[in-house]
This record gives C-alpha cells, structure tokens and sequence, in this order.
C-alpha cells in the first residue's frame, strides 16, 4: 500500500544528499564541523512503516475480505433447501461450478490489478510532485545559502586587517602581507577567523614564512 511518508522520505533523502554535497563546496569550509540538524528526525521519517499510507489494509478488512470470498465459493443452505430434491442437487453440472470459479477468479484478479495500477499512477504522480517541490526548495535554498555565504566572506575580508592588528604583533608590512596571501583562499579566510586568538599571531607568521 501506498503511504504518503514514503514521498516524503524520498524528498527529504534527497535534500539530505544535497545537503552534505553542497557542505563538500571549497567555499563552504566553515560549515564543515557542523553537525547536520534534525538528522535523526529525517531518518525516522523515512523509515515509517508503508502500510500506514492512504490504501493500507488493516486486519478487519482482510477479514472481511476473505469472509466475502468464502460466501462467493460456497454454496449456502438455502440452495439446498430450495431444491426438489437430491437428485436436483446432484444434477448441477461440474463445468458450471467450474466456470462461477473461474469467473470469480478472474474477477478478483482484474480489480487487483487495478488496485494495483491505481497505487502505482498515484505513487508516481506523487513522487514527481515531490521532485518539482523539492527542485524548488533547493533552488531557492542554495539561492539564499550562496548570498549569505557570500555576505559572510565579504564581511570577513573587511575585517580581517583590524582582526590581524588586535590579535597579532605583526609590522605594519606583514599585516598588509597575510591578506593579499590569503584573500584569494576563501576557505583560508574563515579557517583563520576560526583560529583562537591566542593561536592567530603564531598562525600568521608561519603562513608568511611559508611553513603552513
């Protein structure tokens, strides 16, 4: 049976792969360490049982499924009370019997089938609406990440003078240095705001003397 969850599963399975794909972007470096949020939720969602969804079949109607087969196959006491007599009853003919069988059968095997054509069309038409929502989503995701991003790195080039004159001893020379080094290195940019400040000065002479 079909369950809704499991289209959204596949979604959110796929915005988790592009998720720590995008984290894998040399310019996303200081997303790197993050542990990636609600990732436990996600997993359970994903991992819900299917036979909860829209067309699950619960104990009683499979009960009542076979109860209403099992009427269908047998004959009732009222067909032998409204015979003349026994030799009516013995004159029903094994091919007609055989036949109500085969009609049942292939009655009962058309309407699985179309159960299960209908399952399928609907699974189908819901996964490629998933896909236009979820195509979306990242669009417009990646859209404000990459701006954010960018404003982040902006901030920091900006910064990053003041930031070397009050945590380093560096001359005025080498402070002018260390950017032109690493300001073309986005990822380098943020690995040394993530520096401790005591580390910073250490940090800075090393990259001047080319041992990092």
């Amino acid at each position: 049976a079909f369950d809704s969850t499991y289209a959204e599963g596949l979604a959110l399975k796929a915005a988790v792969k592009w998720y720590l794909g995008y984290l894998s972007h040399k310019e996303a470096a200081p997303f790197k360490i993050k542990s990636f949020p609600w990732y436990d939720d996600l997993c359970a969602v994903f991992g819900k049982d299917r036979a909860t969804g829209k067309h699950a079949e619960t104990v009683t109607d499979v009960v009542e499924e076979l109860e209403a087969e099992k009427e269908n196959t047998t004959l009732g006491e009222d067909d032998f009370s409204n015979a003349n007599n026994v030799d009516e009853v013995e004159s029903m003919s094994v091919s007609d019997a055989t036949r109500g069988a085969q009609s049942h059968t292939q009655s009962d095997g058309s309407s699985k089938k179309k159960r299960k054509a209908a399952n399928h069309e609907e699974l189908s038409n819901a996964l490629t609406q998933s896909a236009s929502i979820l195509a979306e989503v990242i669009e417009k995701a990646s859209i404000r990440l990459s701006k954010a991003i960018g404003e982040d790195l902006n901030e920091k080039h900006m910064q990053l003078g003041k930031e070397l004159e009050r945590t380093t001893t560096l001359t005025t020379t080498q402070r002018h240095k260390v950017p032109r080094m690493i300001m073309q290195d986005n990822a380098l940019v943020s690995y040394f705001f993530s520096v401790p400040d005591d580390e910073k000065d250490e940090w800075a002479r090393l990259l001047i003397d080319g041992s990092l």
